[in-house]
């Protein structure tokens, strides 16, 4: 991602972060967008310029998989990334 970033100076992505939904959803909430921000902060010191770079969480709002069983929920505890504006 910072090579792509780095090769692609145009280019504006939102890192979103998303959990299963185990546990309080303003937790879950706080929870995305702290693991959403660390991604962030690990691209800035790595070199992507900070104002290249959205974050949001969106808790379990946005589930890939049922929540039924542990490998389900484990495909829910993730981080995406979106193209918001490209070259």
């Amino acid at each position: 991602v910072v090579d792509l970033m780095k090769s692609n100076a145009g280019m504006v992505i939102e890192i979103s972060g998303h959990t299963d939904n185990q546990g309080a959803a303003d937790y879950n909430l706080k929870l995305s967008e702290s693991r959403a921000k660390s991604v962030v902060n690990y691209l800035v010191a790595a070199g992507v310029p900070a104002a290249r770079l959205k974050f949001k969480g969106y808790g379990s709002s946005k589930p890939t998989a049922s929540n039924d069983t542990e490998a389900d929920r484990a495909l829910n505890r993730r981080i995406e990334m979106v193209i918001l504006k490209a070259n």
